[in-house]
């Protein structure tokens, strides 16, 4: 263990994935001094073939603090939704034009949003630095100052301590904050496949038995379309799937995908299990979480993130307000727990829904799944509002 080095900042952000990165963005945009700790060595950081969907709210936060114009080439813009319920006749279509000019949002690769925010915070190192690898084993809290201590004897100083560290926060842990949740005994296998079709910018969202499955348009390569997918299927089918060459799996889904996609092919493909956890509280003194550190949602919608980056854009407006009154930061929090609490209870709710719905075969809920899908579809307000609510309008 190295001799205690004491290092002070102002917010001191644990967990360096993409919610603690742009976070860290926006509060270095807003000249405030920032030291995110993350745990995993950058070298050696495993390849995520994820994709996230951006939706059109969130995405004004990144260009608001300078990333978006780092990803903007390689964002595919969905434009176009379809829902279709297993063998129903009939699907529910929503297009960007009936609320606006903005599409829905973006398909962004993970990898490459990761290469965005740390190429926007190298340009914020007198702001914002990233220690890593680096694990957190204490933290102390007082009514003047935070304090956090890594495995290899570091102290950190700060005002703030932000829990940006995922579902199994440690922050969480430290801070005595209880969580709920449940299992969905159910795993989302996750691929990138390459398919003859154009997707013309339409992200499918097909409910079938054991779970949705989603094709999300990414942007073309080396003359393929490409579309990124999200097949949620249930324990005992993922222990199948899991145990395929990639020309199996592809074998797997070819079907369940052909109508919109033609041929498809793919190099490889993620298992993710599925959980719901949720903070009964996203304060602490001198504590807050953000992302899944406060809520861990089913992705049967997409708006995991989006949650996540409403999150950072509170917080970063209670931060910046405090730093430019001259206020000491780690009593500004007191405004986030209410402001952020019902949004995301509200999307933890639905999404929850979604799942218990949609994935059966029970012939009664079939049956409330088509009539509902159709009233949608033939209702304007209705359809406006679950646009509005795709966009990540509030």
């Amino acid at each position: 263990m190295r001799p205690q080095t004491a290092l002070k900042t102002e917010v001191i952000i644990v967990g360096g994935g993409l919610a603690g990165l742009t976070l860290a963005c926006c509060l270095g945009a807003n000249d405030i001094n920032v030291l995110c700790l993350e745990q995993s060595d950058p070298a050696k950081i495993r390849h995520d073939s994820r994709t996230t969907a951006i939706a059109a709210g969130p995405r004004q936060l990144l260009d608001q603090c300078g990333v978006w114009p780092l990803l903007a080439e390689a964002a595919c813009p969905i434009k176009h939704i379809r829902i279709a319920d297993q063998d129903a006749p009939h699907t529910l279509d929503f297009d960007h034009r009936e609320v606006g000019s903005e599409p829905f949002g973006y398909i962004v690769d993970n990898g490459l949003l990761r290469d965005g925010l740390m190429r926007r915070l190298a340009s914020l190192r007198d702001r914002v630095t990233i220690l890593a690898p680096a694990v957190l084993q204490t933290m102390t809290r007082s009514h003047d100052a935070a304090h956090v201590t890594l495995m290899d004897g570091r102290v950190i100083t700060g005002q703030v301590i932000i829990g940006a560290d995922g579902r199994s926060s440690r922050v969480r842990e430290l801070a005595e904050i209880d969580t709920y949740g449940w299992d969905y005994q159910q795993t989302a296998m996750v691929s990138t496949i390459r398919h003859e079709l154009p997707h013309d910018h339409v992200a499918v969202e097909h409910f079938l038995a054991d779970g949705p499955l989603a094709t999300l348009p990414m942007t073309d390569a080396a003359g393929w379309h490409r579309s990124s997918v999200v097949w949620t299927v249930a324990r005992a089918t993922a222990d199948y799937l899991t145990k395929l060459s990639p020309k199996d799996f592809a074998a797997e889904l070819q079907p369940l995908v052909e109508d919109w996609c033609g041929r498809i092919e793919l190099d490889g493909f993620q298992a993710w299990p599925l959980n719901l956890r949720h903070a009964r509280r996203y304060t602490a003194e001198r504590v807050a979480l953000i992302n899944e550190a406060a809520h861990g949602i089913h992705p049967v919608a997409g708006q995991g993130l989006n949650l996540g980056m409403r999150d950072i854009a509170e917080l970063t407006r209670l931060l910046t307000r405090a730093a430019g009154l001259g206020l000491d930061l780690g009593h500004s929090l007191g405004d986030y727990e209410a402001s952020r609490r019902q949004d995301n209870t509200q999307m933890i709710l639905a999404t929850d829904l979604l799942v218990r719905l949609f994935s059966n075969n029970i012939l009664p809920l079939k049956k409330l799944r088509q009539w509902g899908l159709s009233l949608v579809q033939l209702n304007g307000p209705a359809r406006r509002f679950f646009m509005r609510s795709a966009m990540g309008e509030r």
